[in-house]
């Protein structure tokens, strides 16, 4: 919900410390792992991007 409140700063860290728990619980290579993955990147990119303007 981080994210849907504007704060993709709190998301993205939010989603980093998930990651570490599902690639710790699953593995690596888990559907769940990697989505999570691709979720962390997306919320450091908008953070980036607020932080540019």
């Amino acid at each position: 919900m981080l994210g849907k409140s504007g704060d993709a700063a709190g998301a993205a860290a939010a989603f980093e410390e998930s990651l570490a728990d599902w690639t710790r619980v699953l593995g690596p290579n888990h559907p769940k792992t990697l989505t999570n993955q691709q979720d962390l990147a997306r919320w450091q990119e908008q953070a980036r991007a607020h932080t540019v303007r």
